[in-house]
């Protein structure tokens, strides 16, 4: 039986046993074919940047800390990657991304589980758009062609996909959310959706997250107002409150552990254009060869292209039907946001916590995507044949244009792909005029697998010079980590300069690791990567983000003694293995010093190590008239004894972030203060004194009571919304499919 309402969505009525066809799981299929012929020409899709020394070594640390039992919000010997939960990024109250660490924990090859995670987000966002386009009254083939346009437009596919993989979790929630709060408002969903999926949003920890919920909230509450359903409007703020309370839980220890880092919090307006586009080019949002003009990795345009969108919105615009939408002051909960987002992706390059705005023009995206699905929705245009192919055939002209002004050099590359988009807009109408709207989404299928992987192959990160240290790629099999670490012992320390290093092999082989890669194969390492920093290490031993060196010349501060203490910093921090990179520090360093020998050299490093490693457990050095017994782990703090005549200070390997507190055994209190590097210090009293201390997450009792609170004012909130449907003469909207 044909689908009565073919003619106006465009998807022929396909219908097995009276139920609809299965729209989502036809696109779904869709997203993973691209994404699967993406990898294909771009081997090394999905593991770039953060995705290789951040996220997915971490979430690898987090899943097999689940298995074990164990909830991983923080590491006592991670130093200044110890705050995980602080670092909000992880999304460690975000139970999708729990259930994918403890998937992540299960292959040691994290390239291939990062393929797999981010193809299922892709497919997520996919289903989002064309969810919400359904929910603003889209038909069915111009939401399923727009669920395949989202997840490969150019930042998305590039930037969150290949790089910034909380990026991409944070937009599909926000579409989610963004889709359920139309529900909400138009009365063809409850709150607990809407609720769900904020929070799923906001808990994911990136920033802007927290500002799409915001802004999709604010834009359901302009429709609603200037519907006048305030009653609705109340539930709508009572819903968003709720989901604020999963952003509190979120974010409250990243907010203690802030004075400690390196974040600048305060609120400031800048613009140095370095990833901010301009209208310019996003005029190009047509052009698969477009770079956009900007400010990035030091140079004066993007080195992919970051503001594509698809080759088909921009010509098709001449043949939509403009007058047959409806009423779009209806559409406030869609135009509001779209708007801001579009005015943010052209706004300063800072403003307070926000830079970089690029990152916002995917949200913006979803906006235009979705009011160009509901035009479409009309289908074509069959009037003024030759006008029409005229202005398409100029826009696809200019995209030419604006892709050879900004890289003159590509100018056949330019010319070859406006070619094929010319082809394939060519294609579409007329396949469109013959076939009726069903053969839509079939083309932009079809046009996606063409240009996307191709355009992939050429421009993926791997591909080209970017920067030189991360054009040296990074190690993915945490097996070959293992094998090139397998005589480290103890804690580890590396003292390398990535930005110095020539051998791409050493850092693909896994003999030189950056960020948290040496952790996540098992060993304990004094480099993890921190997004907030502990200003107060870092700068003394001068090391970035990742645990990279910015001064090559650290050795001669390790081995001299910590003020106030008789032992070198490399004691007192407790390193057992220290991995010097060749031919980077002076002869002499690389002699092993008393109690010290080598265990390895080759072509990358020289491997030193002590001839007596401990027994893992606290390291904790004593100042003078200090005698330390024993001292060993308990939970996240640790158990130490002393005997002092005096009184004095005691300093553990540990840093100082918010939340340890120490007691004596009788319970009176021991003072808890930062030491030289950033390192707990201990007060002690004379005599002999057995210190208990202790570490607790800041905020982390004050944001479960809150989101206790918020998840039983959500389920009182979804309970009486049952119940008011359920209200004779109350009407009922046909959900959407």
């Amino acid at each position: 039986m044909d689908d009565p309402d073919a003619s106006r969505t465009g998807v022929r009525g396909s219908r097995r046993r009276g139920r609809p066809a299965p729209d989502a799981a036809l696109l779904a299929a869709a997203i993973a074919t691209v994404a699967v012929l993406v990898k294909f020409t771009w081997p090394r899709f999905t593991w770039f940047g953060d995705n290789t020394e951040s996220f997915y070594p971490m979430w690898h640390m987090v899943g097999s800390a689940l298995r074990e039992g164990r909830w991983l919000g923080f590491d006592p010997t991670g130093f200044a990657g110890a705050n995980v939960v602080g670092e909000s990024g992880y999304g460690l109250f975000n139970p999708v991304t729990l259930a994918n660490a403890v998937f992540i924990s299960g292959f040691d090859e994290l390239a291939r589980a990062s393929f797999l995670v981010t193809a299922e987000f892709l497919i997520l966002l996919g289903l989002a758009v064309r969810r919400l386009a359904l929910t603003y009254g889209a038909g069915r083939a111009s939401a399923f062609a727009v669920g395949i346009i989202v997840p490969f437009s150019g930042f998305t596919l590039y930037w969150d996909a290949g790089n910034w993989i909380g990026g991409l979790m944070s937009i599909t929630w926000v579409v989610w959310t963004w889709g359920a709060a139309r529900r909400y408002a138009t009365g063809a969903g409850g709150p607990g959706a809407l609720i769900v999926f904020g929070a799923l949003a906001v808990t994911v920890g990136y920033p802007y997250a927290l500002l799409g919920v915001v802004v999709v909230l604010a834009g359901s509450s302009v429709e609603l107002l200037s519907a006048r359903r305030f009653r609705r409007l109340g539930g709508l703020v009572v819903a968003g409150l709720c989901i604020g309370a999963a952003a509190l839980l979120t974010y409250l220890p990243l907010i203690a552990a802030l004075p400690m880092g390196y974040r600048d919090g305060a609120a400031t307006v800048s613009n140095v254009s370095y990833l901010a586009p301009s209208i310019g080019d996003l005029l190009g949002l047509s052009s698969p060869t477009l770079l956009p003009e900007i400010n990035a990795w030091g140079g004066t345009s993007d080195v992919v292209p970051s503001v594509y969108l698809s080759w088909v919105v921009l010509p098709l615009l001449p043949w939509l039907r403009w007058r047959s939408s409806g009423d779009w002051r209806g559409r406030l909960g869609l135009l509001v946001p779209t708007g801001f987002f579009l005015l943010c992706t052209l706004g300063p390059d800072r403003l307070w916590m926000f830079r970089w705005p690029l990152r916002l023009v995917e949200y913006s995206y979803v906006g235009l995507v979705v009011c160009f699905a509901i035009l479409l929705s009309a289908g074509l245009a069959t009037d003024q044949v030759r006008r029409r192919a005229g202005i398409s055939a100029g826009i696809v002209a200019a995209g030419f244009f604006f892709a050879w002004s900004s890289t003159p050099d590509d100018v056949l590359a330019h010319l070859g792909w406006t070619a094929a988009v010319g082809a394939l807009v060519a294609g579409t109408i007329i396949a469109v005029r013959r076939r009726g709207m069903g053969a839509f989404p079939a083309m932009v299928l079809v046009g996606t697998m063409i240009v996307t992987p191709a355009q992939a192959g050429t421009h993926g990160w791997d591909h080209h010079p970017v920067v030189p240290d991360l054009d040296l790629g990074r190690v993915s099999d945490l097996a070959a980590v293992r094998g090139a670490s397998e005589t480290f012992r103890g804690t580890v320390l590396q003292l390398s300069n990535v930005h110095t290093i020539g051998d791409a092999g050493a850092t693909r082989g896994g003999r030189l690791t950056y960020g948290n890669m040496l952790a996540a194969a098992g060993y304990v390492s004094v480099n993890h990567y921190t997004g907030i920093g502990y200003a107060a290490f870092q700068r003394s031993l001068s090391f970035d983000h990742r645990g990279s060196l910015l001064d090559n010349d650290p050795m001669r501060q390790l081995n001299r003694n910590v003020p106030g203490y008789r032992a070198p910093l490399v004691d007192v921090l407790g390193v057992d293995t220290l991995v010097l990179t060749r031919g980077a520090f002076r002869p002499r360093d690389y002699v092993p010093r008393p109690g010290w020998r080598t265990v390895l050299r080759d072509e990358a490093r020289h491997v030193l190590q002590r001839r007596e490693v401990p027994a893992p457990g606290p390291r904790v050095t004593a100042s003078r008239g200090v005698d330390v017994v024993a001292a060993e782990d308990a939970g996240l703090g640790a158990r130490i004894s002393v005997r002092s005549d005096d009184g004095g200070t005691i300093l553990l390997n540990r840093l100082n972030w918010p939340g340890y507190r120490a007691s004596t055994e009788d319970g009176r209190t021991v003072a808890v203060g930062e030491g030289p590097y950033g390192l707990v210090e201990l007060t002690v009293p004379p005599g002999g004194t057995v210190v208990h201390l202790e570490y607790e997450i800041p905020g982390l009792r004050t944001g479960l009571l809150v989101v206790l609170v918020g998840a039983l004012a959500a389920f009182a909130h979804q309970l009486l919304w049952r119940r008011a449907q359920r209200r004779p003469g109350t009407p009922v909207t046909r959900p959407v499919a």
